[in-house]
């Protein structure tokens, strides 16, 4: 066991918490005598002298400030931080880094949902690496652990400057500046955990970006042997603050994804994936192409261009953004 000075005001002579008292010992062997004991998890100090007085406690002391102690107390722990974590004395433990959590930073988090249950995280958007327990390897991607909720960020498609129109191996590890987060992390996620996929479209209406919203419960792919084909419970709109948008992923259930070397769509003529210069979950080549290239604001419609990026719409609008995100079922959606 190794101890850390914490500043507290505790009086050990008036708390409950301190079972045993000795005195006329080192200091050190205060130490020694509290590591071989199972119930002691910190040691209090009083000098006299050159006598000391051993205080053993059952809790740890938090952090206080602000009065004139006599004693001095020390917080046990049996380990170090681990991958970079930074020990906090006021709250006897560890502050993780990059997506690992425990009380030594010991292990990643499984999905981006295990970031509302640590205070590592809370409030936090940025790129963190998980593990499920389900998968061989661990996986970069972004976390938005903020407003109450944790989104997984699957893939947002806005930009112009990236392009989807990618081989097969590209979308099963992923690309971009988040080169982990493909169909194999999707895969692997939403097998270990229940998730609700959210499908996200923003578009401008009479000069208002406008944001709609479906998500769809219990949302699962499977692996690459079966074509990352999906699967889902049921649908419904956000609780966020977003209108019904129309459903775009059902009629794609149980089809394999397309890219434009593996065609897996059901077209006997076409590879649908390099008609849209795209991979999705393609049926035919005259559908929805929601990874398709975006068009500027000025361009409300969807047109006959098979490349543009369209998501359905009552007045057949098209989307300047469709964004994809993963909540955990474990915290409200």
């Amino acid at each position: 066991m190794k101890f850390s000075r914490v500043e507290s005001c505790y009086d050990p002579t008036q708390t409950p918490d301190t079972y045993h008292t000795i005195t006329g010992i080192s200091v050190l062997l205060c130490g020694v005598m509290c590591a071989r004991d199972k119930r002691c998890k910190s040691i209090s100090i009083k000098r006299d002298g050159n006598n000391v007085t051993c205080y053993h406690n059952t809790e740890r002391r938090l952090l206080s400030t602000g009065c004139d102690n006599q004693y001095r107390h020390f917080n046990g722990y049996h380990s170090s931080c681990h991958y970079h974590g930074v020990f906090l004395n006021d709250s006897y433990g560890c502050r993780c880094y990059g997506g690992y959590i425990g009380a030594w930073c010991e292990r990643l988090m499984q999905d981006c949902s295990d970031g509302s249950t640590t205070d590592h995280y809370s409030d936090e958007f940025g790129v963190f690496h998980i593990h499920p327990n389900n998968a061989p390897r661990a996986f970069k991607v972004v976390c938005a652990m903020h407003w109450g909720r944790t989104y997984l960020v699957f893939r947002q498609f806005d930009s112009v400057y990236v392009n989807f129109s990618r081989p097969w191996e590209d979308y099963r590890n992923g690309f971009g500046n988040f080169d982990k987060d493909g169909l194999d992390m999707l895969h692997y996620v939403t097998n270990n955990r229940r998730h609700t996929m959210k499908a996200r479209t923003e578009l401008e209406e009479d000069g208002n970006t406008v944001r709609k919203g479906h998500h769809y419960i219990d949302f699962k792919v499977s692996s690459e042997n079966e074509g990352y084909n999906f699967t889902f419970t049921s649908t419904g709109t956000p609780l966020e603050n977003a209108s019904q948008a129309l459903d775009g992923l059902s009629a794609f259930v149980g089809a394999r994804f397309s890219t434009y070397d593996v065609d897996n769509d059901i077209d006997n003529n076409t590879n649908c994936a390099n008609v849209h210069q795209s991979g999705w979950w393609f049926t035919t080549c005259d559908g929805y192409n929601p990874t398709g290239q975006p068009q500027p604001p000025s361009v409300q419609y969807k047109t006959s261009d098979p490349t543009q990026l369209s998501w359905p719409h009552p007045l057949n609008y098209s989307p300047v953004r469709f964004s994809m995100y993963l909540v955990g079922n474990r915290i409200d959606i």
